[in-house]
C-alpha cells in the first residue's frame, strides 16, 4: 500500500458560479438598457423626428437573433473569452486574437460615455459650472473598479439593487410624462425622411449593444445552460419595452424640442404636469451609470484575463480567469485603458455623439469579423450554427441533432440492455418519456472527414488534453484488500547484450495485477455471466463522448441523488457523466475507503433512462461499499449497456460541458475490467 506521502496532492477547490436568475436578469438588463435611456431617446427623436419610433422597432426585431445567439452559445460554452473564444474554433487562432483585442482595446471606449452621461445628470442637479461635468465623471468611475475589486458576489448583489432603480426611472419618467403627450407632435412622421431614420437606427445599435457581455461572465452563473437563456429572454423583453415607451412620451411631450437639452430625460420629466421629480431621476440616474459600468468593467477584466491565459497577452494577466476567480491584474490594465480613453475625451473636446457613433462602429466590427478566404483554415465553422442541426459547436464539442439517430456507416447501432426486465426506463422517470434521442455527430477535434458527411473538407485541430488517470506502480492499492501490482522484469538490460549487436539492449517487463487497479472501466461482463467483455467493446462508446461534467465536491450526503443531474436531463443522451466529488485527494491513504461518495439508486435510473453512454466517478466505488452488499449501480448500469470507469481523477479541470471523454482499455477476450489513460480534450483547437 502506498503511504499517504505518495497520493497525489489535493486538487484545488473548485469555484463554482454564484449568480442565479434574478441576478442575471439584473445584469442583462443594466448591459443593454443602461445610461442610453438618459440621451438616445431625444438624439433619436432629433435626427428622425416622430419616425425614431420606427428605428426602435427595427433594431429590436434585429437584436433578437444577435441575443439569442449570444445566449446560446453563453450558455453552452461559458468561457470568459466570450466572443474571442467562438471565433477561435470558427476560424482560427489569428481571428479570435483581433476579436479579442478588438473588444478589449476598442470597445471599451464606451466607459467614458457612462461617466460622462452620469456626470452630466450630477451636475444638473447641483446646477454647478458644466466644466466639474469631467471631475465628476472620473468620481463615477472609481467605485465599479472598487466594486469589481471584490469580485462578482460584490458587485452582482449591488447590481440588483442597481438595475431595480433604473426600471423605476422608466416606469416612473412615463407615467409621470404621458399626461403631456400631445398627438400633433407625431405630424409630418417622416420628419426628417428615411436617412433620419437610418441616422436613429446607427443610434439605437448603442441602445440593443452589451449581449456580449453576458458570455465573459457566463461561468458565474450557477447554472448557465438554464439561467442563462432565460435571463436572455426576460432582458429583451424589458429592453424593448423600456425604449419603445420612452421613445414614445418624448416625442410626445418634447416634439420638436427634444434632443435639444444636454440632458433630456430631465426635460422630458419636468414638462410633464407639476415638474414632478427631475432632482430624483438625476440622482437614480446617476447611480445607474455606476450599475452599467459595474456590469462592464468586470467583464473587460474578465476577458483580458483569458486574453492572457490563452497566450494573446502576457501570462500574468491569467490570474483570476476562473469561474469564481477575481482578475485583479486584469482589472488594472482596464483601469488604465479607460483612464487613456477619457483624457482622449476631455482634452479633444469630443461629444457624446462622436463617442457613440465609435463605439457603436467597433461593435459592429466586433459582431461580423471578415471572413478571409483565402487565409482561413479549410472547412471553418461559424460560430452562430451550434443552434442548427448537425453542425458542430465550440470547443471541438458536436451539437445534438434530436430525432432518430441515423445508422452509422457499414455498421449496426449498439444495441442496450434495460436493468429491469420488461421495464421501460420511461416508466420509472415519466418526465424523460418524451426526452428524444439525440444524435451526436463526430466532434472537431478530428484529422480526418467525417464519413457521414460527404464532401467535407478535412479539419485539423489540436486541443488542450487532460490527464484523469492516476499513475500505476508496483505496490499500489487501488481498492483495499485487493492485490497490489508487481512489476519484474522478463529480460533485463545486462542479459539482453548478448542477443543484439554492441550498444544495444532491451528491457522486457511483466506485470501481475488485478483488473481492478488505478483507474478502469468495467464491461458489462465485469457484472454478467455472457456480457460484453473487453475484446466487445464498440470504439464509438469509448472515445470522444461529449462530456457532462458534474462537480458535486459540497455535496451534503454521500449518496448523489438523482436531482443533482436533472436540470440537465436533455442534455445527457449518449454522453459520459463524469462525477466529481473530489474524492480522489485521498487515493492511496487509508481514508479513501472510508465515507466515499457513491451513485445513489435513484440516480442510477434516471441515467440509465437519460441513455448516457458511460458513468464516471472519481471515488471509490460508484455504489455504497459500507451498506448492503448489493450493487446497484453496477446492475443496472452495466445492464443497460453502460459503461463504468471509477477512480477518476483531475475531474477539477474538465469544464461543465464542451469536453470529449476517452478512455480505452485493451481488446482482452474473457475479460471484464481493465486500467485505462482516461482524458477529456478541452477548451479551444488551435492552428
Amino acid at each position: 500500500m502506498t503511504t499517504p506521502a505518495d497520493a497525489p496532492a489535493s486538487p484545488a477547490p473548485i469555484r463554482i458560479g454564484s449568480l442565479g436568475l434574478v441576478q442575471g436578469t439584473a445584469l442583462y438588463i443594466a448591459a443593454v438598457l443602461g445610461t442610453g435611456i438618459l440621451v438616445l431617446p431625444g438624439l433619436a427623436a432629433a435626427a428622425a423626428g416622430p419616425a425614431s419610433l420606427l428605428a426602435v422597432l427595427i433594431v429590436f426585431v434585429l437584436s433578437i437573433p444577435l441575443a439569442g445567439t449570444f445566449a446560446a452559445l453563453a450558455a453552452r460554452y461559458p468561457d470568459p473569452g466570450g466572443v474571442a473564444s467562438y471565433v477561435r474554433t470558427a476560424l482560427g487562432q489569428t481571428w479570435a486574437r483581433m476579436t479579442g483585442y478588438w473588444f478589449f482595446f476598442g470597445v471599451g471606449f464606451g466607459a467614458p460615455v457612462v461617466a460622462m452621461l452620469g456626470a452630466e445628470y450630477v451636475v444638473a442637479i447641483l446646477g454647478v459650472d458644466p466644466g466639474a461635468v469631467p471631475v465628476v465623471a472620473l468620481l463615477i468611475l472609481v467605485p465599479p473598479f472598487v466594486s469589481n475589486y471584490f469580485g462578482v458576489r460584490v458587485s452582482g448583489a449591488a447590481q440588483l439593487i442597481l438595475t431595480g432603480a433604473l426600471l423605476i426611472i422608466v416606469i416612473g419618467v412615463v407615467a409621470v410624462a404621458f399626461p403631456a403627450a400631445d398627438p400633433g407632435n407625431f405630424q409630418p412622421f417622416l420628419t426628417h425622411g428615411w436617412t433620419g431614420v437610418g441616422a436613429a437606427v446607427s443610434l439605437f445599435v448603442w441602445a440593443f449593444a452589451g449581449w456580449e457581455v453576458g458570455t465573459h461572465i457566463a461561468g458565474e452563473f450557477r447554472n448557465p445552460r438554464r439561467v442563462i437563456p432565460a435571463a436572455t429572454a426576460i432582458a429583451l423583453v424589458v429592453v424593448g419595452a423600456a425604449y419603445l415607451a420612452l421613445q414614445y412620451v418624448t416625442v410626445a411631450v418634447l416634439g420638436g424640442a427634444a434632443g435639444t437639452g444636454a440632458v433630456p430625460l430631465l426635460a422630458l420629466v419636468a414638462q410633464a404636469p407639476g415638474g414632478v421629480g427631475p432632482v430624483s431621476v438625476a440622482v437614480i440616474a446617476a447611480i445607474v451609470a455606476l450599475g452599467v459600468l459595474n456590469v462592464y468593467l468586470g467583464a473587460f477584466a474578465k476577458l483580458g484575463a483569458s486574453l492572457g491565459r490563452d497566450g494573446d497577452l502576457p501570462l500574468w494577466l491569467a490570474r483570476g480567469v476562473e469561474a469564481g476567480g477575481v482578475p485583479r491584474r486584469s482589472l488594472t490594465v482596464v483601469a488604465v485603458l479607460t483612464g487613456g480613453y477619457f483624457t482622449i475625451m476631455v482634452t479633444q473636446h469630443l461629444s457624446l455623439s462622436v463617442f457613440i457613433l465609435i463605439h457603436t462602429r467597433l461593435h459592429g466590427c466586433d459582431l461580423h469579423p471578415r471572413h478571409d478566404r483565402r487565409r482561413a483554415p479549410p472547412g471553418p465553422l461559424q460560430p452562430w450554427l451550434v443552434a442548427r442541426s448537425g453542425e458542430r459547436g465550440p470547443h471541438g464539442r458536436a451539437a445534438r441533432a434530436c430525432g432518430p439517430e441515423p445508422p452509422r456507416s457499414g455498421r449496426a447501432r449498439p444495441r442496450r440492455r434495460r436493468h429491469r426486465p420488461g421495464q421501460k426506463a420511461s416508466e420509472e422517470h415519466p418526465s424523460l418519456a418524451r426526452t428524444p434521442t439525440c444524435a451526436r455527430t463526430r466532434p472537431l477535434d478530428t484529422a480526418s472527414p467525417d464519413p457521414n458527411r460527404p464532401g467535407e473538407q478535412m479539419t485539423v485541430t489540436r486541443a488542450r488534453l487532460i490527464d484523469l488517470s492516476h499513475t500505476i506502480r508496483a505496490g499500489l492499492v487501488t481498492y483495499p484488500g485487493l492485490p497490489a501490482p508487481v512489476i519484474e522484469p522478463f529480460l533485463t538490460r545486462a542479459a539482453s547484450r548478448s542477443s543484439y549487436a554492441p550498444g544495444t539492449e532491451f528491457t522486457m517487463d511483466t506485470i501481475t495485477l488485478i483488473g481492478n487497479t488505478g483507474t478502469y472501466l468495467d464491461s458489462p461482463f465485469h457484472r454478467y455471466e455472457g456480457g460484453t467483455d473487453l475484446a466487445g467493446l464498440d470504439l464509438n462508446t469509448l472515445v470522444d463522448l461529449p462530456a457532462e461534467v458534474f462537480h458535486l465536491t459540497d455535496a451534503s450526503t454521500r449518496g448523489i441523488p438523482a436531482a443533482a443531474f436533472s436540470e440537465r436531463a436533455s442534455d445527457l443522451t449518449g454522453s459520459a457523466v463524469l462525477i466529481h466529488t473530489g474524492w480522489d485527494r485521498h487515493f492511496g491513504t487509508p481514508e479513501y475507503r472510508e465515507g466515499a461518495p457513491f451513485l445513489a439508486e435513484e440516480a442510477v435510473g434516471f441515467l440509465v433512462a437519460a441513455g448516457v453512454a458511460l458513468v464516471g466517478i472519481d471515488s471509490l466505488n460508484i455504489d455504497d461499499t459500507e451498506g448492503s452488499r448489493e450493487r446497484p449501480a453496477h446492475s443496472a448500469l452495466l445492464s443497460a449497456g453502460i459503461h463504468i470507469v471509477e477512480h477518476l481523477t483531475g475531474l477539477g479541470d474538465v469544464p461543465v460541458s464542451g469536453a470529449t471523454f476517452s478512455a480505452v482499455p485493451p481488446k482482452i477476450e474473457g475479460f471484464g475490467t481493465f486500467p485505462v489513460r482516461a482524458f477529456a480534450r478541452a477548451r479551444h483547437p488551435v492552428e
